[in-house]
């Protein structure tokens, strides 16, 4: 075993394909430039320790604890703490706000279990990450697509299908405006909300579902060209999309709204699963006053790195 292993992977935002990506339609999700890095580290005393920004925690490798807040690191260390006898401590930094979204806990996932992997030898295989990180998310969340996994694991703009698989690099990264509403629903409460809307009308969804699918795939081709306007025309129909399944609001709408007004701005929508969290802008805001907190970020090609 070493004696240290460290990895890093990129928090995400969703583009495009939100909700409807859980139902086997295609979605865009791509790496931004800010990161978590992991560092692993054997112990002698049969314990596993976390310590981060959210607190610190020790525990024997007998008995893993993974509730709040560490319960999408704990679920990803528990296979290795039941292969180690000796047990390992993980040290996790991140340069992301704690409270703005950002795929922050899909790029902990990865990092970690890229470092655990690492530590107990194996060899860092980005497919067979993304299945063991997307299994984890479920294990915590009952559900989930592992889209922002695939973006934090590969890196730069992909398009991604749950089932059956793809994950496709675009190459290309747009310009980009991020601003955060103030406010965060947790992805499973909101998906709870949604999927309840779609068991009441499910040839709506369908509908609504098959069209996100559409204007992915249009979308990915516009990325490739860097063909920004089509782009932002394809960010403004997922928006009418996400209105259309209830999880806009009056300050979302009023965010995508002021951000469509200004002149730099190809098209915007909400990124992520909705009912807070952040708006997304093709291009670059040329206004600087804005009533809205802006997040200085930028779409990243780099994907997990090992160290």
């Amino acid at each position: 075993m070493q004696t240290s292993v460290t990895a890093s992977a990129p928090g995400t935002l969703m583009l495009l394909g939100e909700h409807a990506v859980l139902h086997g339609h295609r979605a865009i999700v791509a790496a931004v430039d800010m990161r978590v890095t992991v560092t692993v580290k054997p112990r002698t005393d049969g314990n596993v320790q976390f310590d981060s920004a959210l607190g610190k925690r020790t525990m024997s490798c007998e008995a893993i604890d993974n509730s709040s807040p560490f319960q999408f690191l704990a679920t990803a260390v528990t296979r290795f703490a039941k292969q180690s006898k000796s047990g390992f401590s993980v040290s996790v930094e991140s340069d992301m706000p704690t409270d703005a979204g950002l795929g922050t806990s899909a790029a902990v996932i990865a990092a970690s279990t890229a470092a655990l992997q690492g530590l107990f030898g194996e060899v860092l295989d980005k497919h067979a990450l993304q299945d063991a990180c997307l299994g984890i998310i479920r294990r915590v969340q009952g559900s989930g697509s592992g889209a922002d996994v695939a973006a934090s694991i590969f890196g730069g703009a992909v398009l991604y299908r749950m089932q059956p698989r793809e994950i496709t690099s675009l190459n290309k990264l747009p310009p980009l405006t991020v601003c955060y509403s103030g406010s965060k629903v947790p992805t499973p409460e909101v998906i709870r909300i949604v999927e309840k809307h779609r068991a009441a009308d499910p040839k709506r969804f369908e509908r609504l579902y098959s069209a996100a699918d559409l204007i992915s795939g249009q979308a990915a081709e516009a990325i490739r060209v860097e063909d920004w306007k089509t782009l932002g025309e394809a960010i403004d129909s997922g928006q009418h999309i996400m209105k259309s399944i209830g999880v806009s609001t009056e300050r979302l709408d009023a965010m995508v709204a002021t951000l469509r007004e200004d002149s730099g701005i190809y098209g915007s929508k909400i990124s992520g699963s909705g009912l807070g969290d952040c708006v997304v802008g093709i291009g670059r805001a040329q206004k600087n006053e804005c009533q809205f907190a802006r997040i200085a970020v930028a779409l990243s090609s780099r994907g997990i790195e090992l160290e």
